[in-house]
C-alpha cells in the first residue's frame, strides 16, 4: 500500500455546565423585565391611581388632545368633562392621560377663558 491508514484522533468536546448554556437566555429575560416589563407595569399603576383620584374641578388632558375640567365622576369608568362653556362630554376614564391641575379651574384655563371672550367680543 502506497498511503498509510489515516485514523481520526479522538477529540473530546469541551465540557459546557448546564447554566452557561442557559445563562444567555436568562441575561436576555433579564434586560426584558428590568427594561421593558417593569417600567410598563409601574406606569400603569401610576396612571391607574391618577385615574381613581378624579375629582370634581381637576383639569384633564385626554388622549384624544381634549383639554377640559371634571364636572361629575359617573362612576369608575366615566367621567362627565366640560371642554367649553355648554360642551360637556362623557369619555372614558381611562382615556386621561394626565391631570393638569387638581381642584378647582387653573389660573391659566380661566385667562384663556377670558381671552376667549374678548376676542368674540370684539367680532
Amino acid at each position: 500500500m502506497l498511503i498509510a491508514t489515516a485514523y481520526a484522533a479522538e477529540t473530546t468536546a469541551p465540557v459546557q455546565s448546564a447554566l452557561m448554556g442557559w445563562l444567555p437566555i436568562l441575561l436576555i429575560f433579564a434586560v426584558f423585565y428590568f427594561f421593558v416589563l417593569r417600567p410598563q407595569t409601574q406606569r400603569a399603576k401610576e396612571h391607574q391611581e391618577m385615574v381613581s383620584g378624579l375629582a370634581k374641578g381637576d383639569q384633564v388632558l385626554t388622549t384624544g388632545g381634549f383639554y377640559g375640567e371634571v364636572i361629575k365622576v359617573i362612576d369608575e369608568n366615566k367621567v362627565l368633562l366640560n371642554l367649553a362653556d355648554g360642551v360637556e362630554v362623557e369619555f372614558a376614564s381611562q382615556s386621561v392621560a394626565s391631570v393638569i391641575e387638581k381642584g378647582k379651574a387653573a389660573k391659566k384655563g380661566k385667562a384663556i377663558k377670558k381671552a376667549a371672550k374678548k376676542t368674540s367680543k370684539k367680532k
